[in-house]
Parts: C-alpha cells; sequence; structure tokens
C-alpha cells in the first residue's frame, strides 16, 4: 500500500503506492537474519533536504487495518535499551513503564505491553519527567549563602 520513512529529525515522508510515488524495483531475496530487502521508488515530489539516489530504512504499510492501542512517539523514551513511558499517578508522581512496541506509523506506536487501554501517559516533556526523576534534590529548592 505504501511506506513512510524519516527524513530528517521531524520530517516524515509518506508515499502511497499509485498516489505519490511508484514502485520501480523490489529485491528479489529478503535477508533471514534482519528481515529486510530492498526496493526503489520513484516519488512524485522530492522533499528539499533529500537528494536523488539517498537511501533510508523505510516501514511499510500492509494491506489489514485493525484497531491496537497506540500512543504518540513524543512519549517514548529510550533508557539502557529498553522502552520506557511515564504515566501520572497523582501528585505531581509518575510511575516509569517499560512497554513492549509494535507497528508504527512514524507518529503513532503499537503498544503490546506494559499498558492498559484508558491509561494516559506523558506525551509532552517525558523526558523532563525523566531528567526530574533522576534528580538528586528537590527541583526548586535551592539554598545560597
Amino acid at each position: 500500500r505504501g511506506l513512510w520513512f524519516s527524513a530528517g529529525r521531524s520530517e516524515i515522508v509518506d508515499l502511497e503506492l499509485g498516489a505519490n510515488s511508484r514502485l520501480v524495483s523490489l529485491g528479489e531475496f529478503v535477508d533471514p537474519a534482519t528481515r529486510t530487502t530492498t526496493l526503489i521508488m520513484e516519488m512524485e515530489e522530492l522533499p528539499e533536504q533529500l537528494r536523488i539516489g539517498s537511501t533510508f530504512r523505510a516501514h511499510l504499510y500492509g494491506e489489514e487495518i485493525r484497531a491496537v492501542l497506540a500512543i504518540p512517539n513524543t512519549a517514548i523514551l529510550e533508557e539502557e535499551g529498553l522502552d520506557v513511558v511515564f504515566v501520572p499517578t497523582g501528585d505531581d508522581s509518575f510511575e516509569r513503564r517499560v512497554v513492549e512496541l509494535g507497528i508504527s506509523d512514524g507518529e503513532y506506536t503499537e503498544i503490546k505491553g506494559g499498558l492498559e487501554e484508558g491509561e494516559i501517559v506523558v506525551s509532552r516533556g517525558a523526558y523532563y519527567v525523566r531528567l526530574a526523576g533522576a534528580a538528586t534534590g528537590e527541583i526548586g529548592h535551592g539554598h545560597s549563602h
């Protein structure tokens, strides 16, 4: 159906076959270790920061559409090889949760484990919640001489 890839720090390029792109070539084999293959796409319009012949790791869209628990990518942090989110517990407290990730569309990622439907996650400022949790003293209570 199509694919998406990150073309920089924040720009996501979304290609839909037949609408804004065309499949030129698809690799004959899938690497059994990485489960990857090569494909060549022709784009209707090349984003400004890309050059002809650029290569990217792309994520393919399949045909099946299903409902999943998904959260914004901005809520997910990586800590020592683990994917974590922060869940508010009340009174300006947060619980760090390790989550199991599924597929992503570039903006939202499926959560296969670690969260239940209806739970709230910090999606803006999650990095600052992590920093505050790592601080040894209370934030904002300094002492000067």
